[in-house]
């Protein structure tokens, strides 16, 4: 029991430290036209444009995956919009 206790509270301790899932969070990284990133659940499908420079640019072929707090990891390409 005393040796299991020290991994125990270290494990309790990094999942409070990681905090939850923020619905307002919008993370993206760029490389050349391509964007990646993490929206929260307040966050749309169709908002996440604004990871582009819009009105210069549009996202197109986006792909979210959500999980069950509605958090979505997602990927896009920026294209000139028209």
């Amino acid at each position: 029991m005393t040796k299991t206790f020290p991994v125990v509270f270290l494990v309790l301790l990094t999942s409070a430290c990681s905090g939850g899932s923020d619905p307002d969070r919008l993370t993206s990284d760029r490389e050349g036209n391509v964007v990646s990133g993490v929206a929260g659940a307040n966050w749309a499908d169709n908002e996440l444009n604004v990871v582009c420079n819009t009105p210069v640019e549009t996202l197109t072929n986006v792909t979210v995956r959500r999980d069950a707090s509605g958090t979505g990891t997602y990927s896009g390409v920026c294209v000139p919009a028209l």
